[in-house]
């Protein structure tokens, strides 16, 4: 098992959909909100197929900190 960093080319950014692909964890915010209204856990927190370990928290801090990047507040 071995500990892996996130890194930007993981994530798909769609709008105000966050993905980090190797785990299909997936965060999605309402347009003009940065904090998420739903989480899907995906394989995150659990050790991939290829070995890999992600720790949750730093996948979710990288996936917050893009969707709140990506999300322009209304008004």
């Amino acid at each position: 098992m071995a500990h892996v960093t996130p890194i930007l080319h993981e994530f798909d950014l769609l709008g105000n959909v966050v993905t980090h692909k190797p785990t299909g964890a997936m965060w999605v915010a309402y347009e003009g909100v940065k904090t998420p209204h739903s989480f899907k856990r995906g394989s995150l927190g659990r050790t991939l197929a290829s070995g890999d370990d992600y720790y949750p928290e730093e996948v979710a801090a990288f996936a917050l900190a893009l969707l709140a990047e990506r999300i322009k507040p209304c008004g």
